[in-house]
């Protein structure tokens, strides 16, 4: 079984304070599941442009570069044994359908109101130190299952590119 470390690399917040469509405010760090390391999204964005090439120049010329969209895999635990407030269940299987199903209805699938993103919320280990950044998920997968405990991969695309 896993304990989750918000000291580690902090806490990811999907929906801070819940939204209009009924989705929950979900941390990424409960007894029921775990991003297991944040340190990727404190990694610079993507830049697009190129440089230029001038015929019979040595080399080329610099262009300036501008922040793009990038993408952020987040590897997870889930555990069936405890849900989400912690409490030990009796049904450890059901359980675990239970917290990605979850996981599923109020971070992964697409928000019904139209809006292209989720907002999200990433406090850095100080504790103290908060980050904002409007995402969409891209992609959510189960990976290796030892009894009530999975990995998963959550990927989101940061349109503008990073947490700010």
């Amino acid at each position: 079984m896993f304990e989750c470390c918000t000291d580690c690399t902090g806490e990811l917040i999907i929906n801070p304070g819940g939204d209009d469509e009924g989705f929950m405010e979900t941390s990424l760090h409960t007894p029921a599941w775990c991003a297991l390391d944040l340190a990727t999204l404190w990694a610079g964005a993507e830049t697009r442009g190129g440089n230029v090439t001038v015929p019979g120049a040595i080399g080329t010329r610099a262009q300036r570069r501008r922040i793009d969209e990038t993408e952020y895999t987040i590897y997870m635990g889930i555990n069936g044994k405890r849900d989400k407030d912690g409490v030990y269940v009796s049904d450890p299987l059901t359980q675990l359908y239970t917290n990605i199903a979850y996981l599923r209805e109020n971070v992964v699938d697409p928000p019904t109101d139209l809006s292209p993103t989720r907002s999200a919320e990433l406090t850095l280990p100080d504790g103290s130190t908060t980050l904002n950044a409007e995402i969409q998920v891209t992609g959510f997968q189960l990976g290796n299952r030892v009894g009530p405990l999975a990995v998963a991969v959550l990927k989101i695309m940061i349109p503008l590119g990073r947490f700010t």
